[in-house]
């Protein structure tokens, strides 16, 4: 509806309505990608934008990208105009994942709450690492907490990655002793951690 700019849920149709003309997010059939298409009113062409389009070289999406250059708002745009929040790059790093080895914990945090929903925190990059993996290896305490807290039993908390180290390992490998201390303190039992 026109409510000054404000944006809807895309569950309903992703609609954007402002002074500059109304848009609405539709899919295309071929690819299941959403895109951005303005109403089109007597002054202006329909223009769309592929919100979920890859480079060549990288298969990185805007999303990819935003996360990486750690520009919160921009994300979540994304996000809330029908963007996939697990595209995989050409190293099979979804946008969280960028987001935590870019070191842009905001961002990252910021994500995961706003799509707790759809994102799938148990994908692993090239190297078999989960978002839990990166989070301890860079230190990532609210990104620890939040997968713990938010995500439950979604998170594989002893997930192996491709040299066989669970998130605990990866922590303590990465000089990261407050990480490890918040993965036993979080699951009280550390005979449940490898």
């Amino acid at each position: 509806g026109g409510d000054g700019g404000a944006f809807s849920s895309p569950g309903d149709g992703g609609l954007v309505a402002g002074e500059s003309g109304a848009f609405d997010a539709v899919q295309s059939a071929p690819t299941g990608h959403h895109r951005i298409r303005p109403i089109k009113s007597k002054y202006q062409k329909v223009r769309e934008i592929d919100l979920n389009a890859e480079d060549e070289k990288n298969r990185c999406t805007a999303l990819h990208l935003a996360c990486e250059k750690g520009f919160t708002d921009l994300a979540l745009g994304l996000v809330l105009r029908a963007s996939d929040v697990n595209p995989l790059n050409k190293i099979f790093s979804t946008p969280l994942h960028i987001a935590i080895n870019s070191d842009n914990e905001d961002t990252a945090h910021d994500l995961l709450i706003n799509t707790k929903f759809s994102n799938d925190v148990t994908l692993m990059d090239a190297q078999g690492n989960s978002v839990l993996h990166c989070a301890c290896a860079r230190g990532h305490m609210s990104i620890i907490s939040t997968l713990i807290d938010v995500f439950g039993d979604r998170v594989d908390i002893n997930g192996l990655n491709r040299k066989g180290r669970t998130p605990l390992l990866v922590a303590i490998e990465n000089g990261q002793s407050e990480a490890a201390e918040l993965l036993l303190n979080t699951v009280g039992d550390a005979s449940l951690i490898n």
